[in-house]
């Protein structure tokens, strides 16, 4: 008797988010950034990709979505995650320190059935107050179309 390979959606989610932070990677190389660290970790909390430039040193999170939900995955990074995410990244900076700017970056990765579409918010938060007092994330974003 064979026993039948079950998917979880917790096991779909976790490929699909590192199928996304590959496609984050390769998207921050290709706009000139160098990959410091990806999944780097202080206690429970997570910086999804570490990235540096001759100007930045970015703190990138990566969030994606299928485009049949009409959702934004980049608002999937309230006002908590912001905050974990400006706590993990002063450890990493103790850790590693540089003279270069900090950004908090989200890269946003929406999936429909043939292809992806990739949204980079650059400084989409800020470490003392909210880029925009709305509840989207910022003006400063990047946007390409039907990637493979």
């Amino acid at each position: 008797m064979t026993q039948k390979k079950s998917t979880t959606r917790a096991g779909n989610n976790r490929k699909t988010g590192q199928i996304s932070e590959q496609k984050a990677t390769i998207w921050l190389k290709s706009h000139g950034f160098q990959i410091l660290h990806q999944n780097w970790y202080h206690k429970h909390l997570e910086i999804d990709l570490v990235a540096e430039n001759g100007r930045y040193r970015v703190f990138a999170e990566v969030k994606s979505g299928k485009d049949s939900n009409n959702s934004f995955p980049e608002l999937k990074v309230n006002k908590s995650k912001q905050n974990f995410l400006i706590e993990c990244a002063d450890a990493y900076t103790l850790k590693y320190p540089t003279d270069k700017i900090a950004r908090f970056d989200v890269i946003s990765i929406t999936y429909s059935n043939y292809s992806c579409q990739i949204y980079h918010c650059k400084d989409a938060f800020f470490r003392f107050k909210p880029a925009l007092k709305s509840k989207s994330l910022s003006h400063f974003c990047d946007t390409i179309i039907n990637v493979t």
